[in-house]
C-alpha cells in the first residue's frame, strides 16, 4: 500500500522529505539517523518525529557506500536444505546473533543441489554481503574454489572440505576429529 505521507504514491520516503517535514538540511537528519553529535536535543527531537511520522527507513546501501571499507551490515546464510530440522536451528542461533549486533541475515536453502549452491554464493557475493555461512552441500572443493575464492570471508557449517581455505564450526567432538584428520585447517568444535 502506498505511503500517502510520503509525498507520491507508492514512494519512500526520502532524508530530503525528513528535512523539509523537520526544518532542517539532511546533513542533520543524517547526524541524527546515525547517532552523530553536534545536534541540539530540540533539533534531534523534530528529525525523529518527522521520521515516525513518514515512515522512513534508514538506506543502509547508500551508507555501505560511503564507508570505506564497504561493510553493509548483511550475511548470507545458506542452509542445505530447509526441511532439515538442523538449519532451522541453525538459522535461529545466526539470526539471533546476528540481529544482537545489528546485522541483517539474508537466507537461503540450496536444496541439496551443488549448482544452486554455487549459484547461490555469487548472488550472495553480488549483493555484497559482509560474510557466507555456508552449510555446503558440494563435496568437492573445486566446485566451491572459485566462488570461495572471491575474498568473502565464509565459514562452512558441520561439514569441512579438504583443500578448501575456509573456516569450519564443527558440531560434535566426532565431526572435529574426522575434520582434523582429513588436515581441515581453521577448524573449531561448536557444542
Amino acid at each position: 500500500m502506498p505511503n500517502p505521507r510520503a509525498g507520491g504514491a507508492g514512494r519512500r520516503s526520502t532524508m530530503k522529505d525528513v528535512a523539509a517535514l523537520a526544518g532542517v538540511g539532511i546533513k542533520t537528519v543524517s547526524r541524527v539517523v546515525n547517532g552523530e553529535p553536534m545536534v541540539t536535543e530540540a533539533t534531534a527531537q523534530r528529525v525523529w518525529d518527522a521520521v515516525e511520522q513518514l515512515d522512513y527507513h534508514l538506506d543502509q546501501r547508500a551508507g555501505s557506500l560511503r564507508r570505506s571499507d564497504g561493510a553493509t551490515s548483511s550475511i548470507a546464510l545458506l542452509v542445505s536444505d530447509v526441511a532439515n530440522p538442523f538449519a532451522g536451528e541453525l538459522h535461529r542461533g545466526v539470526e539471533d546473533v546476528a540481529r544482537a549486533r545489528g546485522v541483517a541475515v539474508l537466507a537461503s536453502s540450496l536444496d541439496e543441489d551443488p549448482e544452486r549452491e554455487a549459484e547461490v554464493i555469487r548472488d550472495s557475493i553480488r549483493r555484497h554481503v559482509d560474510g557466507i555461512i555456508l552449510d555446503t552441500v558440494s563435496h568437492d572443493p573445486a566446485t566451491l574454489s572459485g566462488v570461495l575464492g572471491l575474498g568473502v570471508p565464509t565459514v562452512l557449517v558441520d561439514r569441512a572440505l579438504p583443500g578448501a581455505r575456509v573456516h569450519a564450526a564443527i558440531t560434535g567432538s566426532g565431526g572435529l576429529t574426522t575434520a582434523r584428520a582429513m588436515g581441515i585447517p581453521f577448524v573449531q568444535e561448536v557444542i
